[in-house]
């Protein structure tokens, strides 16, 4: 491993039909929303254990049979339940979880909505908290699809208006608010919309194959 003092949080819901990719649903019905999000938190799983940059976790909203397929790629240990009554919370949580293993320095936490996360993008990341002491991967949309941190406080997380644009200025201002240090990682897009299925499909057709 690479980053031996640092981990991975792979945060995602358990692939129930009906509750993934709701807002596709309209267009995609909810089996290939599912089957759409199975794919995506695939690749991020795999990408995540295959780069052997750190350890990896993943954080579910339950214990699904679908995440213990991926025992062969790599050691995941048990699954991990995500606790909290929103958002905020449950990354708070689960990051605040990771911090306190002994031995961690260092931890982010990514979704599984952005194609663009891949080993690379992961390394920046990590290498980004070398010398800062939080780091953000923003989306296109105004949120963000990955956040790390040395230290975690609330104030980082709580009263965040989610799912809207200004999540990662919001999040940015309480960093600066904080005194933190902080980098911002190229821009990244993720699948929510109509508008992105195509964008995803010519993406994958640009993949060398494994």
């Amino acid at each position: 491993m690479k980053y031996k003092n640092a981990r991975i949080l792979i945060f995602c819901k358990a692939p129930v039909l009906g509750q993934v990719k709701t807002r596709l649903v309209p267009m995609l019905g909810e089996q290939q929303a599912l089957v759409l999000y199975q794919e995506l938190t695939t690749r991020m799983i795999s990408t995540c254990l295959e780069s052997e940059l750190a350890p990896a976790q993943i954080w579910t909203t339950e214990d699904h049979a679908f995440f213990h397929t991926f025992g062969e790629l790599g050691k995941v240990g048990h699954v991990r339940i995500q606790q909290g009554d929103n958002l905020g919370q449950r990354m708070q949580f689960a990051l605040s979880t990771a911090l306190l293993e002994s031995g961690v320095q260092r931890a982010i936490l990514a979704g599984t909505d952005c194609p663009p996360v891949d080993k690379s993008y992961l390394d920046k990341a990590l290498a980004a908290l070398e010398d800062h002491d939080a780091v953000l991967g923003p989306t296109e949309d105004g949120g963000y699809g990955l956040i790390g941190l040395r230290k975690v406080q609330a104030d980082y997380f709580s009263d965040i208006p989610w799912s809207t644009d200004s999540v990662c200025a919001d999040t940015c201002s309480r960093f600066n608010r904080n005194g933190l240090n902080w980098s911002l990682l190229p821009q990244i897009w993720d699948v929510d919309r109509p508008e992105d299925i195509m964008r995803y499909q010519q993406f994958c057709q640009t993949l060398p194959s494994r």
